[in-house]
């Protein structure tokens, strides 16, 4: 555990437990949750239940529960009017789930209006690469981060943002002007390349271990909607010979493919692909984070030309480290691999650490100010998920 230093200014710190990697992906090591020690200094905690009076004038906080013993594995959700937390048909703002990441109430992620912005970050985070500075991160405290909240008016930036989701398997690779096309018949011959080639990761366990396989996009029909994948499925010890999928014909209404029977399957049940016709383009999501319940993911590659096609086993973490589900693109996406926390800072260890980024939100012509604080409660003794959120309606 980091320890605490005596000054003006009490800082934050954080226990180092087990977390997935990068946002919305899980490391081949057993998942475990990160979770921080905060020690603030006299703030006023609204908990779950709605304030009757918010004072616009002084900053409030709010405690958003999304820990086991909040909302579990879904989202929580949050309402900076009041700084209390509501159902997902609510009225909120932002809302943050375990092991995903945020999300605000636009776009694909929510049926709301709400715009928003990076209003003020501290740019000593970072060096000129982008990777996080610890020593800086260390020296960030409640009291000396608070000026940089307070100093956010509404004219700080310009809420435009809304969500926009971010998938896993494109076909942007090799779906445009594919030499292979064949005009009569319209139909795409996907090639074996890098660009298509994948390790997927099955949405649940069997037994005590999650199943793999390396697949491709053998064939496209795009006047029928039909595709038919390449598949090698992971034994253990070695890739089985590849085979086809069974068809996957996605023209009537979307359709959920299983790994492990090689079929298609109802919504309900363990599938790992879905298949969607969004307009002229095709929507490819997996079962995992925003997209699914399961635990779905597309591994990503070590080295400068990554090819799914040289990984001899995809359960090396030396190989394949990290698993990323579909996410989504949000204002709170950055700037830590967490947007409001990042992962890891300086190496060596498995904390969570808050980049103490004010976000601006408008909401139909009010305007409302937030910074994500801790990870684990007003006195860092709750569990993993317990935001604490400094936030102020702007007049």
């Amino acid at each position: 555990m980091i320890q605490l230093k005596k000054s003006s200014a009490v800082l934050l710190t954080a226990t180092m437990l087990g977390m997935q990697g990068c946002l919305n992906s899980s490391s081949n090591s057993e998942q475990k949750e990160p979770a921080f020690q905060v020690n603030t200094n006299k703030p006023n905690t609204a908990q779950q239940e709605p304030t009757s009076q918010v004072n616009t004038n002084k900053p409030n906080t709010a405690i958003l529960n999304a820990s086991s013993s909040g909302s579990g594995s879904a989202p929580a959700h949050l309402n900076l009017a009041n700084g209390s937390t509501v159902s997902a048909d609510g009225d909120w703002h932002f809302a943050y789930q375990r092991f995903v990441g945020f999300k605000t109430n636009s776009g694909f992620s929510g049926t709301g209006n709400v715009k928003s912005c990076i209003a003020h970050q501290f740019e000593d985070l970072y060096n000129a690469e982008g990777q996080p500075i610890k020593a800086a991160f260390e020296s960030k405290t409640l009291e000396n981060t608070l000026a940089g909240f307070e100093a956010v008016t509404k004219t700080s930036c310009t809420p435009e943002q809304v969500d926009t989701l971010k998938t896993q398997l494109s076909s942007a690779g090799w779906w445009s002007q594919n030499p292979d096309y064949n005009s009569t018949t319209g139909t795409i011959t996907g090639p074996n390349e890098a660009k298509n080639r994948w390790i997927l990761r099955s949405a649940s366990k069997t037994g005590e271990a999650y199943q793999y396989a390396r697949i491709g996009f053998k064939e496209f029909k795009t006047r029928t909607s039909d595709i038919t994948l390449t598949i090698e499925k992971w034994n253990g010890s070695d890739w089985d010979a590849p085979i086809d999928s069974t068809p996957i014909n996605f023209s009537a209404a979307p359709v959920y493919w299983d790994l492990e029977t090689n079929s298609l399957v109802d919504q309900s049940a363990d599938w790992e692909i879905r298949f969607e016709m969004a307009g002229r383009s095709t929507l490819i999501q997996l079962n995992g984070g925003v997209s699914g319940s399961g635990g779905a993911g597309i591994g990503e590659l070590v080295g400068d030309t990554p090819d799914a096609r040289n990984v001899t086993n995809p359960t090396d973490i030396n190989q394949v480290p990290v698993f990323a589900a579909d996410t989504v693109v949000s204002t709170l996406s950055e700037p830590g691999s967490y947007g409001a926390f990042h992962y890891a800072v300086g190496g060596g260890n498995r904390a969570m650490w808050p980049t103490f980024s004010t976000y601006l939100f408008e909401d139909q012509g009010r305007f409302f100010k937030a910074q994500v604080i801790s990870n684990t409660g007003p006195n860092g003794t709750d569990p993993s998920g317990n935001l604490v959120v400094r936030y102020a309606e702007l007049h």
